[in-house]
């Protein structure tokens, strides 16, 4: 099991902080994975993070679009992030495509593992403005 599929939800962690704990959590085991030689089983949790870090994506963009008026600032701090996310997801998918798995495991773990928890930074001021992140959809 993954830590999206049993995580506890702690109450004092919004829906999107939990989320991107919970991805970070899953990067950090499906690292693990790689480097135990567990191939089948990381690439099968991979692609559940893979979908999950685009819901995540997805939720961070809908809460620039939301504060694009109300708090400039804000706005462009969480673009700043959504690019810095987009990064990571373009170098795991590069080192996919190289089949570099050495590269995938340290994407995952040191990328995109530490860019996911940054993201509590975000959270108090987002949480505050609006009770949770707003969703893109």
């Amino acid at each position: 099991m993954t830590a999206l599929q049993d995580a506890p939800s702690a109450s004092e962690e919004s829906p999107a902080l939990a989320l991107a704990n919970a991805v970070a959590e899953d990067a950090v085991n499906i690292a693990q994975m790689l480097q135990q030689g567990q191939l089948v089983d990381a690439m099968d949790h991979l692609i559940v993070l893979v979908d999950a870090l685009g819901d995540f994506l997805r939720q961070v963009g809908g809460a620039a679009q939301a504060l694009a008026r109300t708090n400039p600032q804000l706005s462009r701090a969480c673009l700043q992030y959504q690019s810095r996310l987009d990064a990571v997801v373009e170098r795991v998918d590069s080192t996919l495509s190289e089949r570099d798995l050495v590269g995938l495991a340290l994407a995952l773990q040191h990328g995109a593992a530490s860019a996911l928890r940054d993201y509590a930074y975000f959270d108090a001021p987002l949480s505050g403005m609006y009770g949770s992140v707003p969703s893109a959809a």
